[in-house]
C-alpha cells in the first residue's frame, strides 16, 4: 500500500514537472527567475537614509520585462561624477529627486536625464542623482553634497506630490521594508537619522505563496486563470484610492499649510544652494494623473466616494510659490501629455490594457516626453 502510494506521488510529481516543462516551452514568460524579483540594490546611509548599491543589475519592469540599470561608483544612476564636464560650451545639469528622476523602470540611456544630454547634441552634460523615495529633504541634501564636485550650471528638481508627506517624516517604506531618513521640522531644523532599517514581516503562507508564482509557470497561469473567474472590479481602490487620499486635503487645513510652508522654505535653500556655485534652481512639477483618460477615470471614482476632487491644486500651488521665489517651473498640462501619447501611440506610464494603472512611474515614453519638456525649457533660457 505504501509502496503504491509512493508510485503515486512520484508519478504525480513527474508528470507536474513534465507539464511545467512543456507550458515554458509554449508560453514565454518573462522573468520566471526568482533572483529578479529580489535583487538587493539599496544599503543604508546615515546621511541620507538609503543609497544605491554600485553594480550592473537586471531589474523588471512594471510588465515584468528585462531592463538593464548601471549604478556607478558614487551610488547613482549610470555615468560616473568623476566625469564632470569643465568646458566652456557645455552645461552641466544637475537631477535631483526620487523614482521618477532615477528611472528604474527603463533601460540605462532611456531616462529623461539621460535623454537631455544625447538629444542636445552635446549641448549639455546631465548626471542623475535621483533615489527612488527621496523626498525634498534628501534631494536638497544632495544638492550640499555635490554641487561643488558637479559644479552644475542647472539644478532641476522633480517635484511629486509625496514629497509633501515625506519631508515631515523620519521615514519611509519602500522595499518591505521602513528605512529611517533625515528630516526638517516646522522650523526648518534638520533631524539626522534616528533608527536603521526595519524589515517588514511576511507570513508564511504569503511566502510561499511568492515562491511558487515567481518560479512556476503553472501556478502563475493559474492565479491568472482564477483572476478573471472571480474578481470584482476593484479598479478604482486599486489604481486610485492611495492618490484620492494624498490629493483630497483641504486647502485651509493645518496639516496642508505645514507642508506647503516646509516645501517652500526648502526651496528657499535649494536655491540658495545652486546659486552659491552660480547655478540656477528649476523645479519640475511631475503631473499625475498625466492625460486627460486619467484625470476623467479618477474624477470618476472620487465621485463614487461622495469627494470634491480638484486636481490642480497642486499645480497651482506649485506656481504660486515659485513665482514668489523667481524659481523657474516646468509644468506640463493634460492637453499636451495627452497629445504626446497619442501622436506616439505609446503611454506615459504603465497601464495594462483595460487602461487601468498598473505603475505611476514614467514608461520610456514618458521619459521621451519629459525630456523633450525639459530641453525645451533649457533651450529658451
Amino acid at each position: 500500500m505504501i509502496r503504491k502510494l509512493l508510485l503515486l506521488i512520484v508519478v504525480m510529481f513527474a508528470l507536474f514537472m513534465l507539464s511545467e516543462y512543456t507550458l515554458r516551452l509554449l508560453i514565454t514568460e518573462p522573468n520566471m527567475n526568482l533572483h529578479k524579483f529580489r535583487t538587493k540594490i539599496f544599503n543604508e546611509d546615515q546621511r541620507y537614509g538609503w543609497t544605491f548599491i554600485p553594480g550592473n543589475y537586471t531589474l523588471s519592469d512594471p510588465f515584468r520585462q528585462e531592463v538593464m540599470v548601471t549604478i556607478n561608483s558614487d551610488a547613482f544612476r549610470e555615468g560616473s561624477l568623476k566625469t564632470s564636464n569643465n568646458l566652456e560650451n557645455v552645461k552641466n545639469i544637475m537631477f535631483i529627486g526620487d523614482s521618477v528622476t532615477a528611472g528604474i523602470q527603463v533601460n540605462d540611456h532611456e531616462t529623461f536625464v539621460d535623454l537631455v544630454q544625447t538629444k542636445s547634441g552635446g549641448k549639455y552634460s546631465t548626471y542623475n542623482l535621483g533615489i527612488p523615495a527621496f523626498s525634498t529633504d534628501q534631494a536638497y541634501l544632495t544638492l550640499i553634497d555635490y554641487k561643488d564636485q558637479i559644479k552644475p550650471d542647472y539644478v532641476v528638481y522633480t517635484f511629486v506630490t509625496n514629497d509633501l508627506k515625506g519631508n515631515l517624516l523620519n521615514r519611509a517604506t519602500y522595499a518591505n521594508a521602513s528605512w529611517g531618513k533625515p528630516y526638517f521640522d516646522e522650523r526648518g531644523f534638520l533631524h539626522t537619522k534616528e533608527f536603521s532599517k526595519e524589515q517588514h514581516s511576511t507570513s508564511m503562507i504569503n511566502k510561499i505563496k511568492i515562491y511558487l508564482y515567481k518560479n512556476l509557470l503553472a501556478y502563475r497561469l493559474g492565479t491568472r486563470v482564477k483572476g478573471k473567474l472571480f474578481h470584482k472590479d476593484h479598479s478604482c481602490a486599486v489604481s486610485w484610492d492611495g492618490w484620492i487620499d494624498n490629493y483630497i486635503i483641504n486647502q485651509n487645513n493645518q496639516v496642508w499649510r505645514k507642508r506647503w510652508n516646509l516645501m517652500e522654505q526648502l526651496l528657499i535653500m535649494m536655491k540658495k544652494e545652486a546659486e552659491s556655485v552660480d547655478s540656477k534652481l528649476i523645479v519640475f512639477d511631475y503631473l499625475f494623473p498625466p492625460t486627460i483618460e486619467l484625470k476623467e477615470q479618477l474624477a470618476k471614482c472620487t465621485r463614487k466616494k461622495n469627494l470634491d476632487y480638484n486636481a490642480d491644486i497642486y499645480a497651482v500651488k506649485m506656481r504660486e510659490i515659485t513665482s514668489k521665489l523667481n524659481i523657474k517651473l516646468i509644468q506640463t498640462g493634460y492637453s499636451e501629455n495627452t497629445i504626446f501619447s497619442y501622436k506616439h501611440k505609446c503611454d506615459l506610464i504603465f497601464l495594462n490594457k483595460k487602461r487601468l494603472i498598473v505603475d505611476s512611474h514614467l514608461t520610456k515614453c514618458g521619459h521621451e516626453f519629459v525630456a523633450s519638456k525639459i530641453l525645451e525649457t533649457l533651450n529658451r533660457n
